[in-house]
């Protein structure tokens, strides 16, 4: 696996980001706080929180359909 310096990654990330349109960021922070969550839900095996079944509700309620999964995942060059 070839190694990659941290400041040419944020460089990477900040290039990106600056290619989106202002009216998609938000979506994009949603996307990556999504991310960024400690626990892998496939793998835990405790049921989820009241918190956070009402985040995933939220999600089903508001699924963004303007911006698709596979786009934001493009844009962030996954």
């Amino acid at each position: 696996m070839p190694v990659i310096e941290q400041e040419d990654t944020k460089q990477q990330i900040i290039e990106r980001l600056d290619a989106v349109p202002p009216e998609k960021l938000r979506s994009v922070l949603d996307y990556v706080q999504f991310l960024s969550v400690d626990r892998d839900w496939s793998l835990d095996p405790s049921p989820l929180t009241e918190r956070e079944l009402e985040l995933v509700q939220e999600a089903r309620d508001d699924p963004r359909p303007n911006v698709p999964h596979s786009e934001i995942r493009k844009m962030l060059g996954m």
